[in-house]
């Protein structure tokens, strides 16, 4: 898995490895809602949200805000709510920025390469969740041929699928064993 903290992080190790040294049989690139978000210009989140930043907005979510409607409320640091259209975010052309410099890197030194997308837990909890950042994941690496697992069907058809993830995005020992189950046919595939 290529280490990091989100898009920009995993774009700007990549860039300075050494990929030869490293000999991989493949590259995993693991992605979950927040590691889109990570790659937002802080001011729009500031605005966005009252200053409460990503983190604070992973907590509301996490408290019953729901996020990825058409329009998202988001509760300020000093208890305010603002209403934004999260579809108009900076991330998305930010995101294909950083992940066209991954293909490029990747695909550049002849590694194969795939894409993990993890659910949230609020997705796995809802009767009809908002999935429209597995749906922009998936559109963006089939119109480039790049394998994704989307590991939020199978997620969601296990029993207690709650229980796979300890908070927002976090997986706990269930979900890892499931994850892991998933990823050995995935890997085995793009090698």
């Amino acid at each position: 898995s290529v280490p990091g903290y989100g898009l920009r992080e995993y774009r700007r190790v990549l860039e300075g490895a050494d990929l030869p040294a490293w000999n991989p049989d493949a590259a995993l690139v693991c992605l979950c809602l927040n590691d889109v978000a990570y790659v937002s210009r802080p001011a729009w989140w500031k605005e966005a949200f009252g200053g409460t930043g990503w983190y604070g907005f992973l907590l509301a979510v996490n408290h019953g805000v729901r996020p990825f409607s058409a329009r998202e409320t988001a509760v300020g640091e000093d208890g305010s709510a603002r209403t934004v259209l999260l579809g108009e975010a900076p991330d998305r052309a930010f995101a294909v920025e950083c992940l066209e410099g991954i293909r490029a890197r990747l695909e550049g030194a002849g590694i194969p390469w795939g894409i993990v997308v993890f659910p949230l837990r609020w997705q796995l909890l809802e009767p009809e969740p908002d999935l429209r950042y597995q749906e922009w994941f998936a559109a963006w690496a089939g119109e480039l041929g790049v394998p994704l697992l989307d590991l939020y069907p199978p997620f969601r058809a296990a029993p207690d699928p709650g229980a796979l993830l300890s908070d927002v995005y976090h997986l706990t020992p269930r979900g890892h064993a499931l994850a892991a189950d998933l990823l050995v046919p995935f890997v085995a595939e793009i090698r």
